[in-house]
């Protein structure tokens, strides 16, 4: 099991980590961590080392769905269902583009 956490969680994440035998390797995201034996950085993941190509995942954006947990400091705990598409086009969309997905 993984725990990914970012920059402003990290210690959180860490101090989870050291105290619980629930999580095997904590991944961050951001830039202000530095890779330990148990923790590796989102940059690291992304890196091409060159040695094999990627397995081709067969899969259908507009259909196949990912679930985003999160908390509200009002009413708890909640849970977004998004397609894969919606979800990416948030983050590749120009500025002031229209969303056609």
């Amino acid at each position: 099991q993984i725990l990914v956490c970012d920059d402003f969680n990290y210690v959180d994440g860490l101090d989870f980590l050291e105290n619980t035998n629930m999580i095997e390797k904590l991944i961050i995201i951001g830039n202000e961590c530095t890779a330990q034996d148990k923790v590796i950085l989102m940059t690291d993941l992304l890196n091409d080392d060159g040695k094999k190509v990627p397995q081709k995942v067969i899969f259908d954006w507009a259909k196949d769905v990912i679930y985003m947990p999160f908390t509200s400091t009002s009413s708890g705990a909640k849970g977004i269902l998004h397609t894969n598409k919606s979800l990416m086009s948030q983050f590749y969309s120009p500025d002031g583009a229209a969303n056609h997905w």
